[in-house]
């Protein structure tokens, strides 16, 4: 999947998404796998590219939709950093993360000064293998 701009967020959607309590069902869905006896460490291999990709592409559209909610909206965001624990875990794997944690923090001061060292040391190992 490719770098797809979202264009500007809908608050109205937003605010409905959030109240059906989204943010939780979409983090179970994207743990739900993993939690049935799949190995995360199958995500991202080569081998199991193929075999993972329908797998794949579905996380890649859970993390773009919990972006959408993030996206300038910092009681969303809050919401998802609930679940930011689970999500790095994919980190890596050949799962667009990546934009969904930075919707996380850009511009949302409270949530950046959350910002742990074990969280840049994580992007900083993740930066050193994948340059």
């Amino acid at each position: 999947m490719s770098h797809v701009s979202d264009g500007q967020p809908n608050k109205l959607m937003q605010k409905l998404l959030r109240e059906l309590g989204l943010v939780q069902q979409v983090a179970s869905a994207l743990m739900l796998p993993f939690q049935k006896g799949l190995a995360l460490e199958e995500l991202g291999q080569p081998q199991h590219k193929e075999k993972m990709a329908p797998l794949v592409t579905l996380m890649n559209l859970f993390y773009r939709l919990l972006k959408q909610m993030a996206k300038e909206n910092l009681r969303n965001a809050k919401e998802v950093y609930k679940h930011l624990g689970s999500f790095r875990k994919h980190l890596g794997r050949g799962v667009l993360v990546t934009p969904t944690v930075k919707e996380i923090f850009a511009g949302k001061r409270e949530l950046i000064n959350l910002i742990n060292q074990d969280l840049v040391n994580h992007f900083m190992s993740l930066l050193e293998v994948d340059k």
